[in-house]
């Protein structure tokens, strides 16, 4: 190995330590069964036993005696508000249906005498999360509310080769206020270990890693051709110098093979 091979090979190998070096620490994957709420969080029908209303829910609000306050709704992603005659702006998600009538019925109480309102789901609403990383399809995915992440996961096909899911992450919570889940999905997809599979929040984030060879190949598919390029220029040189080939010879030995 000549002084020029020595270097390009020791530029390298120096490449590959401190990648090493200064690579993300990964998530510790979680071995035992998620805490109940990650699979039943509050706030949602899973944990009150009962139909919650949701984001983009469709309702069907219908007021006795008084058919001019009768309204079809659409749960407000933004703010989780519906808006009704009368009364303005009132809070719909996360209440039940019974829940919304009665807060429906005390507001209108300061217009109408006793009353009576009832409120029905026409249609049920949906919620976006986002996937990112080892998976086949990255982007946002529209899931059903009860939608979790293995659900996710096979809207996009599934995982690639080199995916490490047993260290899968959430972001939950947005920017000023996010919150990291771990997740090991292994457990979820080869050992059908269902307390992994977390119940999906509109909005959340899913990252499944790349192995950490992958991450090295991709870099080495990065710096190796600018090596390679940097070698034959020294040795395009070197062989100028040295008289080897006249230059018709030496554009046609090195570029025209």
């Amino acid at each position: 190995m000549n002084k020029r091979s020595q270097k390009s090979f020791f530029i390298a190998a120096l490449f590959i330590f401190l990648l090493g070096s200064m690579g993300c620490t990964r998530f510790a994957a979680p071995q035992h069964k998620l805490p109940y709420s990650l699979y039943a969080p509050p706030g949602t029908m899973l944990a009150k036993g009962e139909y919650t209303i949701g984001v983009r829910d469709e309702l069907e609000i219908a007021v006795w005696r008084c058919p001019e306050l009768n309204k079809m709704v659409t749960v407000r992603a933004e703010d989780g508000k519906i808006t009704m005659p009368l009364i303005g702006d009132i809070e719909a998600k996360d209440l039940t249906p019974k829940e919304l009538a009665n807060a429906i019925s005390k507001k209108l109480a300061h217009y109408i005498k006793e009353p009576r309102v009832a409120v029905g789901v026409k249609k049920f609403g949906t919620k976006t999360v986002y996937l990112m990383g080892s998976v086949l399809g990255q982007g946002s995915v529209t899931l059903p509310r009860e939608g979790r992440i293995l659900d996710a996961v096979g809207r996009v096909g599934g995982l690639t080769v080199n995916a490490v899911p047993s260290t899968t992450y959430i972001v939950r919570g947005g920017y000023y206020d996010s919150r990291i889940i771990r997740v090991n999905l292994g457990r979820l997809i080869h050992k059908g270990d269902m307390t992994q599979n977390v119940y999906l929040l509109d909005g959340d984030l899913i990252y499944v890693p790349v192995s950490e060879i992958e991450e090295y190949n991709m870099a080495l598919r990065s710096i190796l051709p600018s090596l390679y390029f940097a070698r034959q220029v020294g040795d395009f040189k070197e062989e100028i110098m040295d008289h080897r080939f006249d230059f018709g010879q030496l554009m046609k030995h090195k570029f025209l093979r």
